[in-house]
Parts: structure tokens; C-alpha cells; sequence
């Protein structure tokens, strides 16, 4: 399988709907959509996108909170919260990713799974040491589909 990483922006949604044909026809391909603009129209183009791949079934990944650093939902996930259910309760086929790293504390991403309930990923942009408290946590939960590790970050 593909994950590539789209950063949300409205040509790139524009690209991934373009795309949905060759998507659907390789069948290895799910985008990782991460978040960059909070304007109307990159939000209105992120719903059409989604929208889209979920008429073809194809399935996707949301990052819930986005690294970067240029974007509009940096360090703001709160602004993410409505967008989050939004996509939970319209499109079935989209997961969620959740970026972890050294510094993610426990209690962050036990929020983060309590909040989410859905399919979702943790993906790695750094080592994380709190194996011993992570792997239990994911053990018991149905809805951890896997990880992905950033390797060029580690």
C-alpha cells in the first residue's frame, strides 16, 4: 500500500479528485490528507474532496492534528473539532491519524482515542518512550487500524 501525505490545500484536493479513477483502479492507494487552511473554500473543497472518494468507496486518512507548521491549524486543534465530526458522521470511509512523538504525553493520546471513536492510525514523526504504556492502551481498542513511521524524521 501508498499513503501519501496531501497537506489540504485546494489544489491538492482538486488533484485527489481528479485522481479518483487511477485511485480506484490501483486499489493501493490511500491519501493522507493533513490540514493546512481554515478559510471557507479549502474547507468546502476538503468536504467536496472527501465527498467524492466516498461515493467511489475509496478510503482515506485525516490527520486530526497537524504538524505544519505553516498552517492555519497548527497548535489551534480545537478549530479542527466540528471539521472532525463532520467527516466522522458523513463520510464512513475516512479513518483518522493522530502525529505522535517523543514529546506526546499518554494522557494526550488516550484523549485523542477517547475522543475520536473511529478507525484511526498514530502516525510517528519521532521515537516515542512510553512504549510500555502505549502498547496496552492500543491492545484494547478495536478501532487502532496501525502505525506509520516518518522515517526520514527518526
Amino acid at each position: 500500500m501508498y499513503y501519501p501525505i496531501f497537506r489540504g490545500k485546494q489544489y491538492e484536493f482538486l488533484t485527489l479528485r481528479e485522481s479518483i479513477s487511477k485511485l480506484k483502479d490501483s486499489g493501493k492507494i490511500i491519501p493522507v490528507i493533513e490540514p493546512v487552511k481554515s478559510g471557507k473554500s479549502s474547507i468546502n473543497s476538503l468536504y467536496r474532496c472527501l465527498n467524492d472518494l466516498n461515493e467511489a468507496a475509496l478510503k482515506a486518512i485525516f490527520i486530526v492534528n497537524p504538524r505544519c507548521r505553516k498552517g492555519d491549524f497548527h497548535k489551534n486543534i480545537k478549530a479542527l473539532q466540528s471539521i472532525v465530526e463532520k467527516i466522522r458522521t458523513e463520510n464512513s470511509n475516512v479513518s483518522f491519524g493522530y502525529w505522535v512523538g517523543a514529546e506526546t504525553s499518554i494522557l494526550e493520546l488516550e484523549d485523542f482515542i477517547r475522543c475520536i471513536d473511529a478507525k484511526f492510525y498514530l502516525l510517528h514523526y519521532s521515537e516515542y518512550s512510553n512504549l510500555e504504556y502505549l502498547l496496552p492502551l492500543l491492545s484494547q481498542n478495536a478501532d487502532f487500524l496501525g502505525h506509520f513511521l516518518d522515517v526520514d524524521a527518526l
